[in-house]
């Protein structure tokens, strides 16, 4: 067939499609209408008692963020009686719908009927009836809400205009009717959409192709000539009979609805999207047998629980009938580079729990569809934690290199291995279209071992999940000749599957690294300070109060703390790629969770330990001594002290505060009192910048305040600490994305207008540099302590730039092929030059709390207390500061910032004890107590651990409530014991991170030596 003759017939084709849509409603009737806007929301039960006013189509209820319940009366026309009666429902925005009872009927969105792209999802219809009598009554309740996804929206930009929030839906009331629904011309718009798509993507001179293009064709001179859509269909139903290739593959649909925890909406607002999604599924399982729909993430459930019982009722009954399935373990689903270990472990710890307390079952896998990249100390957690597969998706984002397989065993840096699987098509989005289902089966790398791959389908990032369309789409893609076949099924049915092959997938020991996002190791730096202040809050909080008594301990207390932290740490809010109300909202209940923290270690003191005016009580939670510089409370202004064993510590007065060098034992108490004076460190003329004591020597250039000399880690003529501005205008993705090449394109570097020491005494040194960057201002309190090898960097930032990407780098005279980073219970060497493709592509590594650069002899890290972006360039030390996108937060970033990072020169090479202990001691201070006095004798911890070189991850009550739960990780990467001591004899079991025995009990003893293997970590319980 010419190719001109073909184009005609297709446009034929897609122009009858559309003519047969016009008759899916061939009536309607306008319902009365009137309307209770709402400044906050209320419940069906206040809403039905309020006001409400008239209001007709075409006028606007509605704004950003506003809220309003509909009611809507009207009755069926006796000349509909044997017809399908739908309620036809456009209020520009989502809305969920009620009978009169209060009863939830399903959930609206806005647009055409036949509109179902991913950005959309319309919805308009509640089915009413499907076969009335005439006359029925309506009446119904709608509780709409201005929040939306956004619709037609172009991505191919970094500011889509219409996704601010300015550009939300507009309220406004399109439709209020009820029609006539022709189940008949629903049924054959899909017959010609599937066929349509299929012949696109058929060899273009294949029989097959023939046929279903010659059967196209018929069928719409037929229904142009006598629109009969009965005799339309079955001129259609022999090509869609036709059977599937023999050697096709089986994708395995699993429905779901991908709902962003927060994004561009804030929390509330994700709250009634659940339930929406949650309304349109149930109705949907209903309608189609053999369908099952899946939802992830515990917080959104126990959302549901509190704001919808009726509705959570029905989600447990589906549960239990097989037909609604729990997509993975965790809380929610969040970022997996920034959140500590123990974070993780949490996530699936506080996920598993709430679904097996609510619904019997916890699923052994994790569902991250839309995370933006995985460490490789990843595989240990989920195993750790009774999960065996990873399923995810936006690897296959990969801008240079795309994943080679899609089905794999990934090895973590201890060993432990887990099953992963990307959908080959690339999607967790999909249409269940011919095309698509093609693309997965083409893509698919295992496709020569494995005969079945995952296709996630349904709308998503809004929620919403599968439409009607979908299952129309996959029961005609079900068993079709020329694409794969399609089976119904779940999540944990393709894991079994994956597990049942095991031997046959490949293994890969890599990172899973997204060549997209790197940006969101940097964006939003206020989020990621609090949660790393947070996460360091509750393990010092629950090390404090393991000394105390088993019945004391406030279990409720810390689980709301942990999920106020886990919730925000979902992968749209951690990143910092959320609208401002996100943060306006996240940001204080941080804040205030650090500080119920340390409210509930000062109420330990005031119980445990007596009040003395005048002292003032410490407390190490870290598991090796702490040292370094504290400020004095005012009680101990200008004083010089002493600890409860007469020692005295080095004291110096700045100005209006009093600072002290001490030095604190693991797990361990410090009490302070005066003894005489602190000598005033203020110098009264500044002098040269020079850092110096008996291990360090650091010499900065008063001109331009970058740190010239270090020893020998540094070249001749260094420029370290230098301020580099980059322009980043990423072509798409503005918060997340950062460009390939943005390093070729430097905007400014910051110029210095002081540097000088300013402070001098028997505690620290320190050298104050001011600086400017364009509209910015940097202003650097650099300290020394006199008997310390830590250099710190207080950094206080002023920032007013837009579209620039801020970096701190450090040029060394270390020569390496890789360098060390700090991830989840360990570390991971990474190429210093770009070695192939892959690594060429890494333009950004996630890192936590410093990263190494060693040789044999000596070397150099630059370790931080609230950032993750980091690269080591050759022989150069880079970590990310700020950046300024302006979408979807125009306002990210700027104004006042603060970071404090820090050089650590050590002579051992890596990996180094001194760097761990280094960064853990900048990382979680001491707690300080206030006025207290040591604590009554016989008080210890339940569990303490004598070995520094093994981490002490957490030390807490078993969440069953009986039994003390210690865990270690055996971060350095080098065999090792780990020397655990109990307070009293008892047992210890071995568990994984759900807190599940794992085997028998060790002899009762008082003390333990564990052999660890390298980055192994592993969970203790001490029965009581």
């Amino acid at each position: 067939m010419h190719s001109s003759h073909l184009a005609s017939i297709l446009g034929v084709i897609e122009h009858t499609r559309n003519l047969i849509g016009t008759r899916l409603l061939p009536a309607s009737e306008v319902l009365t209408a009137s309307v209770q806007p709402t400044p906050e929301s209320l419940t069906f039960a206040q809403a039905v008692t309020g006001t409400f006013q008239p209001i007709a189509e075409e006028a606007i209820w509605g704004r950003n963020m506003d809220e309003a319940w509909f009611h809507l009366t009207g009755s069926v026309p006796a000349a509909w009686a044997g017809a399908a009666v739908v309620a036809w429902v456009e209020l520009g925005t989502e809305a969920m719908a009620y009978d009169r009872q209060g009863v939830v009927l399903n959930s609206l969105n806005s647009g055409g009927a036949f509109d179902g792209t991913s950005w959309k999802n319309a919805r308009p219809f509640i089915p009413l009836v499907a076969r009335c009598s005439g006359g029925e009554a309506v009446d119904l309740y709608l509780h709409a809400s201005c929040f939306s996804h956004p619709g037609a929206v172009d991505n191919t930009g970094p500011v889509p205009g219409t996704m601010i929030p300015a550009g939300m839906p507009l309220g406004r009331v399109s439709r209020v009717r009820i029609a006539r629904f022709d189940q008949a011309a629903w049924e054959l718009y899909y017959d010609v959409e599937v066929l349509a798509n299929l012949q696109g993507v058929l060899p273009a001179n294949s029989a097959r192709r023939a046929k279903v293009v010659a059967a196209l064709r018929a069928c719409c001179e037929a229904f142009i000539r006598s629109g009969d859509l009965a005799a339309c269909r079955e001129l259609l139903r022999p090509v869609l009979a036709a059977h599937a290739n023999a050697s096709a593959l089986t994708a395995v649909a699993v429905g779901h609805g991908h709902l962003d925890t927060a994004w561009l909406w804030p929390l509330s607002t994700s709250r009634k999207k659940f339930a929406r999604t949650t309304s349109n599924q149930l109705h949907l399982i209903e309608r189609f047998p053999g369908y099952v729909f899946g939802a992830s993430s515990a917080a959104h459930y126990q959302w549901l629980q509190e704001d919808h019982p009726a509705l959570s009722a029905k989600v447990a009954a589906a549960i239990g009938a097989g037909t609604w399935e729990i997509l993975g373990t965790t809380y929610v689903e969040p970022d997996c580079l920034v959140p500590s270990g123990e974070s993780l472990v949490r996530q699936c710890l506080y996920g598993a729990r709430y679904f097996t307390a609510t619904h019997g079952r916890t699923p052994s896998y994790v569902w991250l569809p839309d995370t933006f990249g995985f460490g490789s100390g990843l595989p240990q957690i989920l195993r750790h934690c009774g999960c065996d597969t990873l399923l995810t998706t936006k690897i296959a984002w990969n801008n240079c290199n795309r994943p080679r397989h899609h089905s794999f065993r990934w090895r973590g840096i201890d060993g432990s291995e887990v099953a992963v699987h990307y959908p080959p098509d690339g999607s967790y989005e999909s249409t269940l279209l011919p095309d698509a289902l093609l693309t997965g089966e083409e893509n698919y790398g295992e496709k020569a071992e494995l005969d079945r791959f995952l296709v996630a389908f349904g709308h998503g990032d809004g929620g919403g999940g599968p439409h009607e369309r979908h299952l129309m789409r996959g029961a005609r893609s079900r068993d079709l000749e020329g694409v794969p076949r399609v089976e119904y099924g779940t999540a944990a049915s393709f894991q079994a599957y994956l597990q049942r092959h095991w031997s046959r997938l490949p293994v890969l020991t890599d990172e899973l690294y997204l060549e997209q996002h790197q940006g969101t190791l940097t964006t939003h730096g206020d989020i990621k300070l609090r949660n790393r202040r947070l996460e360091q809050a509750l393990a010092a909080a629950e090390c404090l109060l393991a000394h105390g008594p088993a019945g004391a301990w406030p279990q409720a207390a810390f689980e709301r703390m942990w999920k106020t932290l886990l919730l925000r740490q979902f992968h749209d809010i951690l990143p910092g790629t959320s609208i401002r109300a996100v943060y306006d909202e996240a940001l204080p209940a941080l804040d205030t969770a650090r500080d119920e923290c340390l409210a509930l270690a000062r109420a330990f003191a005031q119980a445990t330990c007596p009040a003395e005016p005048g002292s003032w009580l410490l407390f190490n939670s870290l598991s090796l001594p702490w040292e370094g510089v504290v400020t004095l409370p005012p009680s101990l202004h200008g004083m010089g002290v002493v600890d409860q064993h007469g020692a005295s510590h080095p004291t110096q007065k700045e100005g209006a505060t009093t600072v002290a060098w001490l030095r604190i034992p693991a797990q361990g108490f410090l009490r302070l009192r005066a003894a005489g004076t602190a000598p005033d460190a203020r110098l009264r003329v500044p002098q040269a910048p020079v850092l110096r004591n008996e291990h360090v020597h650091a010499v900065f250039d008063p001109a331009t305040g970058l740190l010239t000399s270090l020893g020998d880690l540094l070249p001749q003529q260094a420029a370290a600490n230098e301020f580099r501005a980059y322009a980043d205008h990423p072509a798409q993705w503005d918060a997340w994305n950062l460009e390939l090449d943005y390093r070729t394109r430097p905007a400014a570097t910051a110029r210095c207008t002081a540097c000088a020491l300013t402070v001098s005494g028997p505690v620290r040194e320190t050298v104050l540099v001011n600086l400017e960057l364009g509209d910015s201002t940097i202003v650097q309190a650099i300290s020394l302590p006199r008997h310390g090898r830590r250099v710190d960097f207080a950094t206080t930032i002023d920032w007013r730039e837009t579209h620039r990407f801020l970096r701190v780098a450090f040029p060394t005279a270390i020569q390496a092929p890789q360098a060390a980073y700090q991830i989840q219970h360990g570390w991971i060497g990474r190429p210093t030059h770009p070695l192939n493709e892959a690594t060429t592509a890494r333009i950004e590594y996630a890192a936590h709390g410093f990263v190494d650069l060693s040789e044999p002899g000596r070397g150099l890290a630059l370790l931080n207390d609230c950032k993750y972006g980091h690269i080591v360039d050759g022989a150069t030390l880079e970590l990310g500061l700020l950046r300024s996108p302006i979408f979807p937060d125009p306002l990210a970033d700027r104004g006042l910032n603060h970071v404090t990072y820090a050089l650590l020169a050590h002579a051992d090479g890596f990996p180094s004890a001194a760097v761990f202990a280094a960064a853990d001691g900048l990382n979680r201070p001491p707690l300080e107590l206030g006025a207290f006095g040591l604590p009554q004798a016989g008080l210890a911890p339940a569990l303490s651990l004598g070995t520094p070189t093994i981490a002490l991850e957490t030390i807490k009550r078993a969440e069953a409530g009986t039994g003390w739960i210690v865990r270690l990780s055996n971060r350095m990467g080098l065999p090792a014991t780990a020397q655990l001591r109990a307070a009293r004899a008892g047992r210890l079991l071995p568990c994984n991170g759900l807190e599940a025995a794992l085997g028998p009990a060790l002899p009762e003893a008082a003390g333990w030596s564990l052999p660890m293997r390298p980055f192994e970590v592993q969970t203790w319980l001490l029965a009581d």
